[in-house]
């Protein structure tokens, strides 16, 4: 299902993601424009649109404004300086993704996030975006060459980290990401977070990432 970049409300304008419907069953609403007045018909003809194209859950951000809505979660920016870091205890050996094993990546990445807010599946397009802008994406195999976890980092930005769910609490997590970041080329580290991800946040906090900001805010339709 396609995303609509610019929806064009009666009451404004609005971007639809409705990619993650057929998946998730879940539709994301990022108001654009809003003319006076005209906030709730313009809330709920987006959300209509999206309940018509089959969504069960639908959220809402507003650029740098709050809604009077349910709060569902913040996505939150992190940072910290890489010469503090610690070492891993244990380095994960990783494996570059690349056109042997994409499809293997995109299958992984998507089971680590199907449970995650915000986290958008991956489709080809995806994959071919992480080829074009020369990021880098890694496979984590195990002794018999078997997928158990992945990450991907843009520059200097931790992009994801994921563990497929019969590896989770092995206590892996903290050395996968160390592994990871040690691979960024810079000294300042970034990273985006939903906040209610509460494993996520007390493992960077422990890795001494502090918050430096906020992305947005999102809020449930009722």
């Amino acid at each position: 299902m396609k995303n609509i970049p610019v929806y064009m409300g009666q009451g404004g304008t609005a971007s639809l993601i409705l990619s993650e419907i057929p998946l998730r069953g879940t539709a994301y609403i990022l108001l654009r424009t809003v003319l006076s007045g005209q906030l709730e018909p313009l809330l709920e003809e987006c959300a209509g649109f999206c309940r018509s194209c089959g969504a069960r859950r639908v959220l809402v951000s507003r650029e740098k404004e709050p809604l009077d809505l349910p709060h569902a979660y913040d996505l939150i920016y992190l940072r910290a300086k890489k010469a503090a870091l610690p070492q891993p205890d244990q380095p994960c050996p990783l494996t570059p993704m690349g056109p042997d094993n994409d499809a293997v990546y995109q299958r992984v990445y998507n089971r680590c996030f199907a449970d995650v807010s915000h986290a958008l599946s991956y489709d080809r397009a995806q994959i071919q975006r992480i080829y074009r802008a020369r990021q880098q994406a890694f496979l984590a195999l195990d002794e018999s060459g078997a997928p158990w976890a992945m990450g991907e980092l843009h520059g200097n930005e931790l992009a994801a980290v994921g563990i497929l769910p019969e590896f989770r609490g092995q206590g892996r997590s903290r050395d996968l990401t160390l592994t990871l970041l040690q691979l960024c080329p810079g000294q300042s580290l970034t990273l985006t977070v939903a906040s209610d991800n509460a494993p996520a946040l007390a493992l960077y906090d422990s890795l001494g990432f502090t918050v430096c900001g906020r992305d947005s805010s999102w809020y449930e339709m009722g």
